[in-house]
């Protein structure tokens, strides 16, 4: 039996999916070519979560919000979309272990 605390691990492709979604919605009025991949292949794994990068192929006007973010997938399918530091490895490691201690703190 499963209790409120308990959740069903999600898998990496339904993460990937995940993300691919939300990083979809973020881009859909700046995707003229619908065959390019919204995600890169590239992603990072913590204990409580996956971190996947947009596509660098889609370019975001740099005075939108979301112009230049990552998306961090819990392990148990909770979404969000975050500063993407792919460019900065240190910072990078850093940020993904703070994400996978929120995602731990909360339950999620």
């Amino acid at each position: 039996m499963t209790t409120n605390t308990e959740a069903r691990t999600t898998t990496l492709y339904e993460a990937r999916e995940i993300a691919s979604d939300l990083a979809a919605f973020d881009t859909a009025s700046d995707i003229e070519d619908r065959s390019i991949p919204v995600l890169q292949d590239d992603y990072l794994e913590a204990e409580y979560c996956w971190m996947f990068f947009r596509n660098k192929a889609i370019v975001i006007a740099p005075e939108r919000a979301l112009s230049d973010c990552a998306y961090c997938i819990s392990k148990h399918g909770h979404g969000r979309s975050i500063a993407d530091y792919f460019n900065d490895p240190v910072r990078l490691r850093e940020y993904l272990q703070i994400m996978s201690g929120h995602f731990k703190e909360r339950g999620l």
